[in-house]
């Protein structure tokens, strides 16, 4: 979680491949409504962050949610380097083991 400037929190939920049960796009509205019932007043922006799982699909990549007034759940790709320049180099390299 991120206070990019005051009253906006960003939301980066990471899915990873040893996931079990219902996928974070799956549960977007559940996740996007427990952040606005959690952070009331905030404005909230949620992202989902796929991990590399290898392969051409499996590539990492970052979609920013959307939900509209009626309900629906609309997803638009972010890039990498966007990411990077708001966040820091961390949000996109993997860990370094110890």
């Amino acid at each position: 979680m991120y206070r990019t400037v005051p009253g906006k929190l960003t939301v980066v939920l990471t899915e990873t491949p040893a996931e079990h049960g219902m996928s974070i796009t799956n549960a977007a509205a559940d996740i996007h409504h427990q952040l606005q019932d959690r952070f009331p007043g905030e404005h909230l922006e949620h992202i989902e962050h796929w991990a590399a799982t290898g392969g051409p699909a499996g590539a990492e990549h970052f979609d920013q949610v959307r939900l509209d007034p009626y309900g629906r759940v609309t997803w638009r790709r972010i890039p990498r380097a966007t990411m990077r320049e708001r966040f820091g180099p961390h949000i996109t390299d993997p860990p370094t083991p110890t």
